[in-house]
Order: structure tokens, then C-alpha cells, then sequence
């Protein structure tokens, strides 16, 4: 057995999606893109300036990770893995989860990796904690066994961290969490990636047997 811990490379960054209707916002209307801040926003927001004299606001916030994996030997076999975010501030009193998928964004974020409604809501969720489980100031852990699936042994593992409420109905406040990127000084709360893997005996082998004589 053997595990490994991966920080996320500083090419991570999230997308935010503001439009005045809630369908859209989830479409990824006026979609904005930032990769070289050192935090990034998941959740949902929604502003009502109708009293004076404006609109409805709809917002929703998307965050891309790229972990470098390669390097796990690839006869290994991925037993377990564990996603760690270290949370700033959390906004908001709803009943939601971030959750991470994967979504392979090829590294250099662009505006077209954002996942409309429809989209998001056709990926596998691989891992989640609860909005009211995550505490401000230090690594929460997103952990599942069904997240050990998607890390790849042959290239980065690309996650896509969003919101549970985002393929759903429109958000009527402010509900999100901002996390720390990998754009922080050292890597004391950068995005990790915990893997355990065990070997796997090649194809085929077959029990050796030693005679003394």
C-alpha cells in the first residue's frame, strides 16, 4: 500500500455565470473567467433590485482543480482518495453540498469549460460535504469512496467543485463558500488530493514456489 498527497497545480481557477434570469445564468451567460486569484467562489447568489429601480441579479460560481497524478505507478490500483479544501468564508444559511465531479478542462481554463444546468447535471458527483459541515479556517475534507474512480494514473485528475443547488431551481439569496487556490503563498492550504493505492500483481502471475533442498 502507499499514499500520496498531490497539490493542486496553479492553473486552477473558477468561472462565475451573472445574468437577470436564473435559466440564463445556468446556460453561462456572460461567463467570466479567473485562474490567477487566490480564491475561488462555489455556490449560488441571487440580488433583487427591483426597489430601486433595477433588476433581478442571478450568479453562480463553478471551480476547476487539476491534480498531477501521473506519478502513481500504473499497475497500482486506487483504493481511496480524499479531496481537502481549505475554506475563507462561507455565505449564507441554505441546505446544500459542494460537490466535486469529474470534468476533464484540459488545464488552461477558458470560458467554454462551463457546465450549463443540463451539463452539471449529467456528471457523476464523486464527493460532497454538507455547506453546514464545512468550517471556515482550516481543510475540509470531501471524501467518497467513489472518487478513487476518477483519479487518473496516466495524467492529471481534472474536478470540477459546484454546487448542489446549481442544476436545480433558481437560488433566492446569497449561498456560497469561498475556497483557497492553488495560487496561495506555499502550499500550507492549497487544494490537496490524498490517494491510497495497493499493487496489483500482473495479469496472469501465477504463485512461485521456492524449493530447499
Amino acid at each position: 500500500m502507499a499514499s500520496y498527497t498531490f497539490y493542486a497545480a496553479t492553473g486552477d481557477g473558477f468561472l462565475a455565470s451573472t445574468a437577470p434570469d436564473w435559466a440564463s445564468c445556468q446556460s453561462g451567460s456572460g461567463v467570466i473567467a479567473s485562474d490567477d486569484s487566490t480564491t475561488a467562489s462555489v455556490g449560488t447568489t441571487f440580488l433583487d433590485l427591483t426597489a430601486v429601480g433595477g433588476g433581478y441579479s442571478y450568479s453562480a460560481y463553478q471551480y476547476f482543480l487539476a491534480f498531477p497524478t501521473a506519478s502513481i505507478p500504473d499497475d497500482d490500483t486506487v483504493t481511496a482518495a480524499t479531496l481537502s479544501l481549505w475554506c475563507q468564508s462561507k455565505v449564507g444559511g441554505g441546505e446544500w453540498s459542494v460537490e466535486a465531479v469529474a470534468y476533464n478542462w484540459g488545464g488552461t481554463l477558458e470560458t467554454a469549460d462551463w457546465r450549463s444546468g443540463a451539463a452539471y447535471g449529467g456528471l457523476t458527483v464523486r464527493a460532497s460535504r454538507s455547506i453546514s459541515a464545512i468550517t471556515t479556517g482550516q481543510y475540509n475534507a470531501l471524501a467518497s469512496s467513489s472518487l478513487a474512480a476518477a483519479v487518473s494514473r496516466t495524467a492529471s485528475t481534472h474536478l470540477l467543485v459546484c454546487s448542489s443547488q446549481f442544476d436545480g431551481i433558481s437560488p433566492g439569496g446569497y449561498d456560497f463558500v469561498t475556497f483557497h487556490t492553488a495560487d496561495q503563498t506555499g502550499t500550507t492550504s492549497d487544494p490537496k488530493l490524498e490517494v491510497t493505492t495497493t499493487d496489483t500483481p500482473p495479469s496472469g502471475s501465477a504463485p512461485q514456489i521456492l524449493w530447499i533442498l
